[in-house]
C-alpha cells in the first residue's frame, strides 16, 4: 500500500520538485494507492497502470495534479492517471473519501488506451475541478479519454463522477464500445446547477463525443 505520501512536492504540498517519469508507474497485480497521497508536480503521468500485468489495482482518496488541500493546481506534465493495456483497476469508488481530486493536470484527467485496458471502473472521483467540486481547475485537455478501451464502467449509482472545468472535452471515446457511463455530473458544480463546463480552454468541444469505431455504449441517469 502507498499512502499518505508525498509524490512530486516538497515537504509542504505546493510546489514542485518534479520527479522525471511518472510519480507512480505500476506493471503488477492488486496494489493499493491510497487516502492522502498528494501525486502532483512530476514531468509524466501522476500514476501510470503499463500492461496486462497491472491488473485489479486500488488508486482512492488521493490528489493527482493538485497541490495539498485540492485547491490549486500542481500539474502532472501529461494526465493524472494513464491506463495502458492494463484491465480491472478501481480509481474511486462509491464510499466518503474513496474518490479522488484529479485536476490540474497537463494532459488528461484520465486515459484508458489500449484494447486490454477493459474492465475499469472510474466511481466517485472530481475530474476538472478543485476539492470542495465548486470552482474550476480544469485538466488542459480531456476529463476522461478512451481509446480502444471497451466494456469500462464510469460512474453508478451513488458513484457519479464530477466531470467539469477540463479543457477540451469532458468525456471523449474514440474506438471505445460496450462501456457504461452512468450518474456522472458532466459540467456542472457538485449541486448539478452551477456552471462549470468544459471546452474551457478552447472552444469547439463537447461535453462528451462518442468518435468513429465506438458502438453499444450506454448512458444512463443514477436512478435508471
Amino acid at each position: 500500500m502507498i499512502q499518505g505520501n508525498y509524490i512530486g512536492p516538497d515537504a509542504t504540498g505546493r510546489v514542485a520538485l518534479s520527479n522525471k517519469f511518472s510519480g507512480v508507474r505500476i506493471e503488477s497485480i492488486a496494489n493499493a494507492i491510497s487516502v492522502g497521497n498528494i501525486i502532483s508536480g512530476n514531468a509524466g503521468n501522476g500514476v501510470f497502470l503499463v500492461g496486462t500485468t497491472a491488473a485489479s489495482n486500488d488508486i482512492q482518496g488521493n490528489f493527482i495534479g493538485t497541490a495539498v488541500g485540492g485547491t490549486n493546481a500542481l500539474p502532472n506534465g501529461l494526465a493524472g492517471i494513464g491506463i495502458s493495456d492494463a484491465p480491472g483497476n478501481k480509481i474511486g469508488g462509491g464510499s466518503v473519501g474513496a474518490g479522488n481530486v484529479i485536476s490540474g493536470n497537463r494532459d488528461a484527467g484520465i486515459y484508458l488506451i489500449g484494447s486490454g485496458a477493459t474492465c475499469e471502473r472510474i466511481l466517485g472521483n472530481i475530474i476538472g475541478a478543485d476539492a470542495s467540486g465548486t470552482a474550476a481547475l480544469g485538466n488542459t485537455r480531456w476529463g476522461i479519454y478512451l481509446d480502444r478501451a471497451s466494456a469500462n464502467t464510469i460512474g453508478g449509482p451513488g458513484a457519479g463522477n464530477l466531470i467539469s472545468a477540463n479543457g477540451t472535452w469532458g468525456l471523449f471515446l474514440t474506438n471505445s464500445s460496450w462501456n457504461t457511463v452512468q450518474g456522472n455530473l458532466i459540467g456542472t458544480a457538485t449541486d448539478g446547477m452551477e456552471p462549470l463546463g468544459n471546452g474551457t480552454t478552447l472552444s469547439g468541444f463537447h461535453a462528451v463525443e462518442i468518435h468513429i469505431g465506438s458502438s453499444g455504449n450506454t448512458y444512463r441517469r443514477s436512478d435508471s
